[in-house]
Formats: structure tokens, sequence, C-alpha cells
């Protein structure tokens, strides 16, 4: 998801301001693209989830992960 974040803010210079436009994919790439960074989780929420993992660290009952 953050290098679909890059990949569309490098396209949207590419193409300029017209790719703001309705009417043009870009501008649902972009919208869809900034809403992945947060859901389901976020990236910092993943990388803790796998850490405590990979580790064979118990999630506590506080380890909101998927809220």
């Amino acid at each position: 998801m953050e290098n679909a974040v890059r990949v569309v803010d490098l396209a949207l210079r590419a193409v300029g301001g017209a790719s703001y436009f309705k009417r043009f994919p870009l501008e649902r790439y972009y919208r869809d693209v900034r809403a992945a960074l947060f859901h389901p989780v976020s990236t910092d929420q993943t990388l803790e989830l796998l850490g405590k993992t990979a580790f064979g660290i118990p999630l506590m009952d506080d380890d909101v992960i998927w809220a």
C-alpha cells in the first residue's frame, strides 16, 4: 500500500493538475490509495503484530490491532 501511494503520487506529478478531475482514473486511485493507509490496519500496527508473532510474544488484551 505504501508503494501504491508512491506510484500514484509520481503519476499525479507526471500528469499534472488534470489528474485531479473526476473524469480521469488517477483522481480515484489517489483517493483509494490514501484510504488504504488506514484500512484495515496501519503500517505500525501491522509491523507490531508481525514482530510479536515472529518472536512468540503474546498479544495483550490492550493490543487492539483490528480496531
